[in-house]
């Protein structure tokens, strides 16, 4: 299928959830398939992934300001 048929089709099934009462499940479907590509995605951009707590140990003083920067980016994709 061609992308824009894809986009197509899956606006129209999003449409129709919503229509039909299922917003909180389309929702959680878009959020679950956007966390999982996410996922996918970030280690081929060299980005790791780090726990809250992990970052809640780091001992922030020692860390010049392009690894507290790149400790940062690594923890948003705590978020997703």
């Amino acid at each position: 299928m061609e992308k824009l048929n894809m986009e197509v089709v899956l606006k129209g099934i999003a449409d129709r959830m919503n229509r039909s009462g299922y917003e909180k499940d389309c929702c959680q479907v878009y959020y679950n398939v956007s966390r999982d590509l996410l996922d996918e995605c970030l280690p081929i951009l060299g980005v790791e992934k780090v726990s809250v707590e992990e970052v809640q140990r780091i001992e922030w003083k020692l860390l010049n300001f392009d690894e507290a920067v790149a400790i940062g980016q690594r923890s948003l994709v705590k978020i997703f």
